[in-house]
């Protein structure tokens, strides 16, 4: 994002232009969704309180490990 010379910082610039750049790939949108949901997720355990369950934690290290396999297949 930063070698295409953007500078925004935030989760959800991150996430849109990774949408952007990477529509071509339908398995990196989907992992790009959870991410959004994900951030949702935690903006609700830092600013509001809620909490998170085991059970979602071990979900989200998971889709995160899921998608990193993705990753690195396409920048081979």
């Amino acid at each position: 994002m930063f070698n295409k010379g953007y500078t925004e910082r935030s989760h959800y610039c991150l996430i849109t232009f990774l949408k952007e750049e990477y529509s071509k790939y339908p398995q990196v949108l989907k992992y790009l969704n959870l991410l959004n949901m994900y951030r949702s997720f935690r903006e609700s355990i830092q600013y509001s309180g809620d909490l998170c369950s085991k059970e979602d934690s071990l979900g989200i290290k998971k889709s995160a490990y899921e998608f990193l396999s993705i990753v690195e297949d396409i920048l081979k």
